[in-house]
């Protein structure tokens, strides 16, 4: 599907990006016999659907399969969807449009504009290093010190060998529980914990071992301390579910009821652990789970607007012909997106962090955001990164 930028009125360029929204271009009437300005011969309605409902990834993921929210992997789609959330200005360029026709106030007729919301997430993926933890992290940190060296930045890449060798045999402690709940509560933020479900320890799959976390949260007494005293004054648990659970409903409540039982309360919403994703069987096989809202709509590699939009939605399922009973919130970025996928110096990712952040709040939006418990530690040190965080949501 291809896009288009669309010129909007001088009354609502604010509204716009430089002055212009992006739509599917053929959600534009090619009619030449009139005089209207193009804004006025576009869908508005239809372009804002078909990128809020996912059509583009949806119609892709039936050819090629799920992209398990890696964008790389999306060959051939408009990258300009995910930069803005650019269903949230659709509507707010029709509420001023639809005042400015009844030549009345916009909070008259539509009442005030909602405050932004950022929702602050962290997903418990290790309470200490383990084996494959450090494998993975040190594999990361070789692939970029090669890819530093064969582009010539020696420094950098030596830089990159040293971390990943550090992280084989590196002493860390991951309880950073205190240090995340000191930081928010000085900015009057309760966050979401994401917990593992599954079973942990060495007496899974070689799959299971090397990809989903290895504690079990039945037996992990301090951690069960910690999240039921964090639950009592305001913070909120949800699952996390195992890395092949993406679309297998009975997985999901097979976890979910093993995280309930740990901590003595009810489990509604989830995260999907490496962000294991489709559009047409992630959605109903959490729901058929006992779910009700899910925050894994988001990438991997790269912060975005996976569709369009900074919404709380119930998501659209083509298959049912009608929306999901469940709602998504979209995930805008995490950390390992500024310290491990971008090239660039994690720390000085303050500046990006404000300008994603500042795009939810320019448009009223909600969204959410997600900062690993693990890498609080030394071992990784990424709590600068969530201190400029904490600093632009405020």
């Amino acid at each position: 599907m291809s896009y288009e930028l669309i010129d909007i009125p001088e009354w609502a360029s604010d509204i716009g990006v430089n002055g212009t929204l992006l739509v599917p271009a053929h959600c534009i009437v090619r009619d030449l016999s009139t005089r209207e300005e193009t804004f006025a011969r576009v869908d508005w309605w239809q372009a804002s659907f078909l990128m809020v409902s996912g059509w583009d990834e949806t119609s892709w993921e039936l050819v090629h399969g799920p992209a398990h929210s890696y964008a790389a992997r999306l060959k051939g789609l408009d990258v300009r969807v995910w930069d803005r959330a650019w269903v949230n200005r659709i509507f707010l360029f029709l509420r001023r449009w639809t005042a400015r026709e009844r030549k009345v106030d916009e909070s008259a007729l539509f009442g005030p504009l909602p405050a932004a919301e950022i929702l602050v997430t962290h997903d418990i993926d290790a309470i200490r290093a383990s084996v494959p933890l450090r494998a993975k992290t040190a594999a990361f940190r070789a692939f970029r010190s090669a890819h530093h060296f064969v582009r010539a930045r020696f420094l950098s890449a030596l830089d990159e060998f040293k971390l990943g060798a550090s992280f084989v045999c590196a002493r860390a402690d991951f309880w950073s529980f205190d240090e995340i709940r000191f930081l928010e509560a000085g900015r009057d933020i309760k966050s979401r914990f994401f917990v593992y479900g599954g079973p942990g320890g060495w007496s899974r799959t070689p799959k299971q071992w090397l990809f989903d976390p290895q504690y079990n949260i039945a037996t992990e007494a301090r951690l069960l301390a910690t999240l039921r005293d964090l639950m009592q004054d305001g913070w909120t648990v949800g699952l996390h579910p195992s890395f092949d659970a993406w679309d297998d409903p009975r997985a999901m409540l097979c976890e979910r009821e093993r995280l309930e039982h740990a901590i003595g309360r009810a489990v509604t919403c989830c995260r999907q652990h490496w962000l294991r994703f489709s559009w047409t069987k992630t959605w109903r096989a959490q729901r058929e789970a006992g779910f009700q809202e899910d925050l894994s709509l988001g990438f991997n590699d790269r912060p975005g607007f996976r569709n369009g939009a900074a919404l709380r939605v119930r998501p659209w399922s083509y298959q049912d012909g009608g929306p999901h009973e469940m709602t998504s919130v979209p995930l805008l970025f995490m950390d390992l997106q500024f310290y491990l996928y971008s090239m660039d110096p994690g720390d000085g990712c303050f500046d990006t962090m404000r300008r994603w952040i500042d795009e939810v709040k320019d448009v009223r939006g909600m969204a959410s955001v997600t900062w690993h418990t693990h890498v609080f530690s030394g071992m990784y040190g990424w709590t600068t990164g969530f201190k400029h965080l904490l600093e632009c949501i405020a």
